[in-house]
């Protein structure tokens, strides 16, 4: 079981010479989002371990 949330976070990165910069298409990254000291994080999730974790959340959310 895992506290947190598997989302899609979409960003700019800040390079001005980037595809992003003009609006054309954010980055897009999997991450765990979860809450510590009343702050929300964010963990960056390898494509092979989104699934994973995204069960383990579920199952904490059953399990509450």
């Amino acid at each position: 079981m895992l506290r947190g949330t598997v989302v899609n976070n979409s960003r700019r990165c800040g390079k001005p010479n980037c595809r992003c910069a003009t609006g054309e298409a954010l980055h897009v990254r999997t991450v765990l989002s979860y809450s510590k000291a009343s702050r929300t994080r964010f963990l960056t999730l390898p494509q092979e371990m989104v699934e994973p974790v995204r069960q383990a959340t579920q199952r904490y959310r059953e399990a509450r």
